[in-house]
């Protein structure tokens, strides 16, 4: 509220926003041109599920995203090291589950690092939502 405020006092309110409507249907991203094509949404209406395999070396395009609908699920992205490019990420709704049990699960990504010292319940305000997190 007070960056818009100040943007709006000074006159230059250049805030760019994009809702990126999947109709709250699961869109998988499997390589860097995928998640280029995401690259100007700050809300995803859906779920986001990043299979990158060695095809995926960064999230850096994705730093506008702020809010999924749904779940965010990254599994077997080997060339992520860290989740940098979701630093303004505030909120996974979880509105869709996986396996009608994850709001966020990010398994098997044999480089990333660090992913158990986010606390992921921050993201998401209904307790009984779970994580599953190796990294």
């Amino acid at each position: 509220m007070i960056k818009f405020l100040l943007l709006s006092l000074f006159g230059f309110l250049t805030v760019k926003s994009e809702y990126c409507n999947f109709g709250g249907l699961v869109h998988e991203i499997r390589s860097q041109n995928d998640l280029q094509s995401i690259s100007n949404c700050t809300t995803f209406n859906g779920s986001l599920f990043i299979n990158g395999e060695y095809n995926i070396n960064n999230l850096s395009v994705l730093s506008n995203l702020e809010i999924i609908t749904g779940y965010l699920l990254i599994w077997n992205s080997h060339n992520l090291t860290n989740l940098m490019g979701l630093n303004n990420l505030e909120h996974i709704n979880g509105n869709n589950l996986y396996l009608n049990n994850y709001f966020v699960y990010i398994i098997d990504n044999h480089n990333l690092c660090f992913v158990n010292t986010i606390d992921w319940t921050t993201f998401n305000s209904v307790d009984n939502y779970r994580t599953a997190l190796n990294g």
